[in-house]
């Protein structure tokens, strides 16, 4: 039983194929959006902290916690967007990782509105300007139509097969 189930954290598949033509570049340009994100967000540390601080969260080790986890979440959310070979748990994990990225701006975006602390949102660090706005929010969704599309065209069908094997 050990070694049945070892596979599914263990062993490499390719992804599957793609359920329609547009999956494999709404991915790839999902995967260059969380990119780009991550990269600027690293490139201006301290001042996406303070950004992410301003945003009413009650210290600077808690914005330095979700400012790390926001870019922890965009870089594992990019395996599973560009369909690499990944073991179904990383596959999964890449997965949630794409949503958690989405869910977690969507969050900070209505809390700055409300709030109107910042004059940037930080999506793309603290240095570059982003207005806060209801627009934001409306784009977030737009990511997560998107990102609902390419989960959809990326599904792990070996996870489907394990729940069925385990009922």
């Amino acid at each position: 039983m050990y070694t049945k189930y070892m596979n599914f954290f263990v062993k490499a598949t390719a992804a599957p194929k793609p359920k329609s033509s547009n999956i494999r570049k709404l991915g790839i340009g999902l995967a260059t959006l969380y990119a780009m994100m991550a990269i600027t967000q690293l490139f201006s540390m301290p001042a996406f902290i303070d950004v992410i601080y301003q945003m009413n969260l009650p210290s600077i080790t808690v914005a330095a916690a979700v400012a790390g986890l926001v870019i922890a979440s965009e870089i594992a959310a990019i395996p599973f967007l560009l369909g690499l070979k990944l073991s179904p748990l990383m596959r999964l994990v890449s997965l949630k990782a794409g949503y958690l990225v989405i869910i977690a701006w969507l969050v900070l975006s209505i809390i700055d509105i409300v709030s109107g602390a910042t004059q940037t949102l930080g999506l793309f660090g603290g240095d570059v300007l982003i207005v806060p706005g209801w627009w934001v929010v409306w784009y977030l969704i737009g990511l997560l139509i998107v990102q609902i599309w390419v989960s959809w065209g990326w599904w792990p069908k070996q996870l489907t097969k394990l729940k069925k094997k385990r009922k």
